[in-house]
C-alpha cells in the first residue's frame, strides 16, 4: 500500500505545482480584463460625447453649455478611468509590479491631458461657441497623443516579455473586443 501512495502523493504535488503557474495565468488574465474593460468604457464614453458634440456642432446647435458639459463629463470619465487603473493593483506574476508602474504612468498622463483642456476650456471664461471650438482645436493634438499613448501601453502589454502578462491579454475576452474596435474589427 504505501508503494502505491507515494506515486500518487508524487502526482498529487505535481498537480499542485503545476496549478500555481495557472494562478498567475488566471491573474494575469484577470488584470487584462480589467484594463481593457476600463479603457474599452471609457472610449465608448468618449465617443459618445464626441458624436453628440458634433451631431450639434454641424446642425448649429451647439451652445456653449453643451460643449462645457460634454467637457466635463469627458473629464469625469476620465477620472474614473484613472482612479479604475490604479486600483486594479499588480497582476501576480513576475513582472506585475512594472506592469501596473506603467499602467500608473499612463493614468497620470491621460488625467493630466484631459485636465489640460479642461482647464483651457474652464479659463476662456465667457467665451462663445466659436472661441471654445477653437481652442479644443489648439488641443487637438494633445488629445490625440493621449489616444495613442493608450493604444501603445495596450500594445506593449500585448507583446510583453513576460508569458503570464502576454497570455493574459491573449485571453481576456475584453481585450480581444478591445482589440477589435481599436483596429476597426
Amino acid at each position: 500500500m504505501r508503494r502505491l501512495l507515494t506515486p500518487v502523493l508524487a502526482a498529487c504535488l505535481l498537480a499542485l505545482a503545476a496549478c500555481g503557474g495557472g494562478e498567475e495565468e488566471a491573474a494575469a488574465e484577470q488584470w487584462a480584463a480589467g484594463v481593457c474593460e476600463a479603457v474599452g468604457s471609457w472610449q465608448t464614453e468618449l465617443q459618445q460625447i464626441f458624436d453628440d458634440l458634433q451631431a450639434q456642432v454641424t446642425s448649429g446647435e451647439a451652445t456653449v453649455e453643451a460643449l462645457r458639459s460634454g467637457i466635463d463629463q469627458g473629464a469625469a470619465a476620465t477620472d474614473e478611468l484613472v482612479s479604475t487603473l490604479k486600483g486594479l493593483g499588480p497582476p501576480e506574476t513576475e513582472a506585475g509590479e512594472e506592469a501596473q508602474q506603467e499602467l500608473e504612468a499612463l493614468a497620470d498622463q491621460i488625467g493630466q491631458v484631459v485636465g489640460e483642456v479642461k482647464a483651457t476650456v474652464d479659463g476662456l471664461g465667457e467665451a462663445g461657441v466659436t472661441e471654445i471650438l477653437g481652442a479644443l482645436a489648439g488641443v487637438a493634438g494633445e488629445i490625440q497623443g493621449a489616444l495613442g499613448d493608450v493604444e501603445a501601453t495596450l500594445a506593449s502589454f500585448e507583446e510583453s516579455a513576460d508569458d503570464e502578462i502576454r497570455q493574459g491579454f491573449a485571453d481576456a475576452e475584453a481585450c480581444q473586443q478591445l482589440a477589435g474596435v481599436t483596429t476597426g474589427g
